[in-house]
């Protein structure tokens, strides 16, 4: 039995009738995500590259809500007030995909470990709002505890949280930048998806698995339980750290 024969009997038993010609490669199927994500990188590229000339000529930490009182002196009121109500949902969003997002981990690597147990979605909804409330707290209580992780997070590297007024050559640098920023993050993107998609493995079982599709892959590419652990946890508090940045 030829491959194609074994892709349709494969089909079938999920209980579908082959009606598409497979006629795309792996590398046709690479190039299709690949794609989405340049198509987006250059479209960020070009939203941090006009930000950009704002902030060589405007280099304050004000930041968006400056920029538009400057720029268009007549139209202060209604403009300040839509980028205003812009920033707030935007930290709404933000806050929420977070916690979201580390409530999908911890859930994923509870299924991954223990596969008989099932999650009911009051349980994720639990992790989700205790670490949206802790983020609160920490913010509205522990403002003296927000440095050191600040500089657990961000100096692992020599690296610390700056603001543009603390910033040399500001109106140079700050562009600079904001545009390099955006440029890592796209290529960092494109090589970490080329290396999901060699390492994926069984696509069925990625795509059924009770853990997640990301978490499934890394369980196929450590081929452990615990190597596929190890990563999440990074994510999630990196996730979480985000979540304190956001209010």
């Amino acid at each position: 039995m030829d491959k194609k024969n074994d892709d349709d009997v494969q089909l079938a038993r999920m209980g579908h009738k082959p009606e598409l010609q497979r006629n795309f490669s792996t590398l046709y199927y690479l190039y299709s995500s690949e794609s989405g994500l340049v198509t987006a990188g250059t479209c960020n590229l070009c939203i941090a590259a006009s930000l950009a000339e704002f902030l060589s000529a405007y280099p304050t930490a004000g930041g968006q809500y400056h920029w538009v009182a400057v720029s268009w002196p007549q139209w202060i009121p209604i403009l300040s007030w839509i980028t205003g109500w812009i920033n707030v949902a935007g930290w709404i969003a933000l806050v929420a995909t977070n916690a979201l997002l580390s409530s999908q981990l911890i859930a994923g690597i509870v299924s991954a470990v223990y596969p008989d147990f099932v999650w009911q979605r009051w349980q994720q909804f639990l992790i989700y709002v205790a670490y949206t409330a802790l983020a609160f707290v920490v913010n509205a209580f522990m403002n003296s505890v927000l440095p050191i992780i600040y500089r657990g997070a961000y100096g692992m590297a020599g690296w610390s949280r700056l603001v543009v007024g603390e910033v040399p050559q500001p109106s140079i640098r700050g562009p600079k930048i904001m545009v390099t920023c955006v440029g890592i993050g796209t290529f960092t993107g494109a090589v970490f998806l080329i290396v999901l998609l060699f390492v994926a493995g069984d696509i069925n079982e990625v795509i059924n698995s009770s853990a997640g599709p990301l978490l499934q892959i890394f369980l196929h590419a450590t081929k452990n339980t615990a190597g596929m652990a190890a990563s999440p946890p990074r994510d999630s508090s990196l996730a979480y750290i985000q979540n304190l940045d956001s209010p």
